[in-house]
């Protein structure tokens, strides 16, 4: 190639280009929804959500996984299960924002939120 020019090999590389799609979710709101709405319930599910966001919380549990995990770690969860979420919004060099709301709503595969008052 030393003796050759650019003209002479400039079209010998092919030059592919990938589009990327990136793909950043931001938990903003959490809701819990518990069965007895009574005031001390609605008021301890309350507490524990201010608590979960002021410090780091592993403060929902899983008692199908025996595990403890966070509300991001969740709604990630929720992401990972459903490829298809957000698969409609229009691929665009701009960044895109949306709102998204999931809920977890499984009999089978129930979440606690620790409270005061216990698991709710």
């Amino acid at each position: 190639m030393n003796e050759l020019s650019p003209d002479q090999f400039g079209d010998w590389l092919s030059l592919y280009y990938k589009h990327v799609l990136s793909q950043d979710h931001e938990l903003i709101n959490v809701q819990v929804f518990a069965k007895e709405q009574t005031p001390d319930i609605i008021s301890a599910v309350h507490e524990a959500l201010l608590n979960i966001n002021a410090k780091p919380s592993n403060a929902f549990y899983l008692p199908a996984h025996n595990t403890h995990a966070k509300a991001l770690q969740l709604f990630n969860s929720i992401l990972a299960q459903n490829p298809n979420i957000g698969s409609d919004i229009p691929h665009s060099k701009n960044e895109v924002t949306i709102l998204l709301s999931v809920n977890y709503d499984s009999q089978n595969d129930p979440v606690f939120l620790a409270t005061r008052l216990g698991n709710i």
